[in-house]
Order: C-alpha cells, then sequence, then structure tokens
C-alpha cells in the first residue's frame, strides 16, 4: 500500500498554524547519497501538483512562516 505525503502529515494531527505549506521537505536517503524533494502543499491541495509517495525512511520537514 502506498504512503502519500499528506497521509502521513494528517496522520501526525496536520500542520501547525506556523507551518509554511508552501515549503515542505522530503529528505530521502538513496544509494547515491541524500535527495531533497521541495513540496509545495498548497498546490496538491489546489490539484496542481501531485502528492508525493513515500519510501521507507523519509523524513518530512514543513518550515515555519517566514523562516527561509
Amino acid at each position: 500500500m502506498k504512503k502519500l505525503m499528506l497521509d502521513a502529515i494528517a496522520h501526525a494531527e496536520g500542520f501547525s498554524g506556523q507551518a509554511n505549506m508552501r515549503k515542505v521537505v522530503i529528505r530521502r536517503q538513496t544509494e547515491g547519497g541524500v535527495r531533497i524533494i521541495e513540496v509545495n502543499v498548497y498546490e496538491i491541495i489546489m490539484g496542481q501538483a501531485d502528492n508525493p509517495v513515500l519510501e521507507s525512511g523519509d523524513l518530512i520537514y514543513v518550515h515555519e512562516k517566514g523562516v527561509f
């Protein structure tokens, strides 16, 4: 069964009020090193982007508003 990023975030009780939904990062360890996948959750919600499928070991980082 595929685990989608938004499902994982919902399972973790969703976004806080300080979350920047336009700046989410998936950190994925691959044989070649670390791969960083930048995701704009707002675009997923609006139907403008796909909800990424997570792989075992993926870490999701949600930036705070106003933090670069």
